[in-house]
Order: C-alpha cells, then structure tokens, then sequence
C-alpha cells in the first residue's frame, strides 16, 4: 500500500483474496486503480465482484467445479454419505456460504448427502494446532461415515491431517479421503513423508498444457534453477501455480509495454482473457501410491470422466474401467464401503408359492434338505446385485403367506426386501 501511493506500483500480482483487496481499497484510495492479478480461485460470478474493484481479475479455477468434480468421484463409487473437511481462512471460500451449498447440491443430484461437517479455523489461530485435529478426528472416528472430502485446505493444515489421521487409524481399510486441487497441485514438492501418510488418497488437479514456446522455455529455466539451487530435492517440475504466476507476470508486462508514456494500463476483457489461457475446465484425477501419484483419469464438467483427450472429443464409453485399478487406503483394492457399519446379511423374501412359476419358482429336495430358487425375477435381482460397487450380503427366504402379507413385512421392515412377480397397485 505505501508503494501505491508513490506511484510506484503498476500492477500487482500474488495470492491476494478478494476480502483482502477490497479491505486494502478501503485503505488506500490509489489501490482502486491499479490492476490486480490474483492466483486464487474464484467464488461467485465476475459480474458479482466489488464495483470498487474494477481491475480486480481471479485466475484459478471456479471453485463451484472444484465442487462439481468432488460430487462426480463421490458418484463414481455410489457413497451415500459423506464428511466434509475444511478450513477457514480470509479467503472467498470462508466468506461466501454458496460454494457448500454448491457442493450439498452437486451431491443431491447423485444421490449423496453431507453426513458431518468439520470446519478447521486459520492455523495461525491456534495454540496447539495438532492437537486440536486429532482431537477432532478422535470425534469423527466415532461416527459411522468413513468418506471424508477435504474441500478447502491449505498444504500445512492437509499434512497435519493426514498425519494425525494415520496415527489414529483414518487410514486404514474401509476409509476414502479425498483432496482438492489447491493440495493435489502442489504433492511434486512435498518430501517423502507427506505421501507416505496419504497412501491411497484420491485427488484431482488442473490439467496444464504446454501450448507455446513461451511457457514451454519458462518451464527449461524453472527446472535448471531449481536444480542448481536445491540439488537435494527430486522432483523439479513446476506446479501448476508456478505456470499460472508465470502467464499472469508475462500478460502485465506486455500490458505494461503498450500502455502510455505515464505507464499506467487497465486490465480490459482481452487481459481478462488472457488470464485464463493456462485453464481449460478439465481436471486431472490422481491417486497417491508408493513414492508419489499416478494420474488415473481426466474430469470436465461438460463430459464428464475420461482416459484420454484428444481436443475435445470424447468417447462415449472411454470412461469405462478408469478407476478398476485404484489403490485406496490400507493397501486395499476393492472399493470401500464408505461407512464402518456392522455387516449383516439381507433376509429377501420371495413368495413360496408364486402365481407364475416362470418368474420365482422354489424347489424342495426333501431327500436332501435343499431348496432350489430360480426364475426372471431371481435372475434379474441378481444381475443388478453384481452391477453394484460393493459387496451386498443376503439370504432368500421362502415366504408361505400372500403377497400382501409379504409386502406389509418389508414395510414394517421385518424383512429387508421382497423380489417376485409382485404386482404395483395402489394399496400397496
């Protein structure tokens, strides 16, 4: 701010929330009128922004995606019910109640609900912040929901929580955690003990490419500075913030180059434009296994998942089979239930004696005390049982009374279900 006021600042660039700018507005008259190029992610609609901010420009992604693409993995694997994690900070998020109810939306339309919330304040605000998260990862353990969607989290509060969360036993079989892109994006410049507490996370991250030479010879010097400067350190790619501060410092110096001799400029639509050229709306889907991540899949709101891009076109069946291969917590490779609930098997009743014998037809082998259960309706509820990401434990149960009888026991829920040719009819 004192730089502002001698004139002294042509643009400034950084992660610089909308809160804050509007706050340092307020306090410097001169800030009004400089063009602000902020690296965070966007909250609510451009046209919704400070009118007193005028050059104010987000780069990051909208956040209501970020939002979309957690629903659409927590529907991938059909998890009813899911923990939601986050931390509050002065940023957008904190501030703008819509981006939950964005997500609690995203999640109806899949069938899902938020279970349980856990808010984390600033970490700066806290005395002892790892106590304070395991003692309220100690509360969620005791809860029955075992899908926990961190959505908004800084780096050092994710480490933290995964560590706690490992020595707890959150990591362990039956668990799915999910990171979002603000954590996925910087996991090439954690050490090697940050992906060893989050073995089996799910992720996502922006895709980036490389589409000029520009920013192709940014990403060679990048690499051989960062070499020379920390040796000790393997990975050495950019992230995608890194690309994204680079196009945003090189979009205001060309700005800065055409404007007048008194060197002021205005970010009008094509900067605007200019701004967004790193982000296409696609997202990389990751999982974290052995000393790093393995991308699995892409993920974009018009279409959905997918292995491959080929510019824009897409497969209608090329999502198939991209997540048969995931490794999530406790080294386990079947899908997770998504809850602790003590497993019991489902009493379906069928009718012993059905109208049409074609449909469920049970068989006594008196001789040796066998009962035999087949028919279109059997093979039918069967059929749909494998279709199902988990595995679903029942036993059928021959039922001697009427259909009605039979109907009113699922209703009254002394048995679980009932599969026959079972007529629809109004009083049922």
């Amino acid at each position: 701010m004192d730089f502002s006021k001698i004139n002294q600042v042509q643009a400034i660039i950084g992660t610089i929330t909308h809160n804050e700018a509007t706050l340092a507005s307020e306090l410097s008259d001169p800030i009004n009128n400089i063009p602000i190029m902020s690296l965070t992610s966007f909250a609510s609609k451009p046209q919704l922004s400070s009118p007193k901010l005028p050059h104010f420009i987000q780069v990051g992604d909208d956040i209501n995606l970020n939002m979309q693409c957690i629903a659409s993995i927590v529907g991938k694997f059909k998890w009813k019910k899911v923990t939601v994690m986050y931390e509050l900070n002065n940023d957008d998020f904190s501030s703008d109640p819509g981006i939950l109810l964005s997500l609690s939306y995203s999640l109806k339309l899949i069938g899902s609900e938020i279970d349980n919330h856990l808010a984390f304040p600033s970490l700066s605000s806290l005395s002892n912040p790892k106590s304070t998260i395991e003692n309220e990862l100690n509360k969620l353990k005791k809860e029955t929901n075992r899908v926990f969607l961190i959505v908004h989290s800084s780096l050092e509060l994710a480490n933290m929580l995964f560590e706690k969360a490992k020595q707890i036993g959150l990591m362990e079989k039956g668990s799915v955690w999910i990171i979002p892109n603000e954590v996925s994006g910087l996991l090439d410049s954690v050490n090697s003990s940050v992906i060893f507490n989050m073995q089996g996370v799910i992720g996502f991250k922006t895709h980036f490419m490389e589409m000029n030479e520009g920013l192709r010879k940014f990403k060679f010097k990048f690499q051989r500075k960062f070499a020379l400067d920390y040796p000790q350190e393997d990975n050495i790619i950019p992230s995608i913030f890194a690309f994204q501060a680079y196009d945003a410092t090189k979009a205001i110096f060309e700005a800065a180059n055409k404007s007048s001799s008194h060197g002021k400029f205005i970010l009008d639509k094509e900067f605007s434009k200019k701004g967004q050229l790193l982000h296409s709306p696609i997202f990389n889907i990751i999982n974290v296994i052995g000393k790093s991540y393995r991308e699995m899949a892409f993920w974009s709101p018009k279409l959905g998942f997918s292995k491959n891009i080929v510019s824009d076109n897409y497969d209608d069946d090329d999502s198939d089979g991209i997540f048969d291969t995931v490794y999530w917590p406790g080294d386990m490779k079947s899908i997770p239930k998504g809850h602790n609930k003590e497993e019991r098997n489902l009493t379906i009743a069928i009718p012993s004696k059905g109208a049409f014998s074609q449909f469920v037809n049970v068989e006594y082998d008196h001789s040796k005390n066998v009962t035999s259960i087949n028919g279109f309706s059997i093979k039918v509820f069967e059929a749909a049982v494998r279709r199902l990401p988990y595995v679903l434990n029942y036993n059928f149960s021959p039922f001697s009374g009427s259909y009605d009888e039979m109907v009113d026991q699922v209703y009254n829920k002394t048995l679980d279900a009932a599969v026959g040719d079972t007529s629809i009819v109004a009083y049922r």
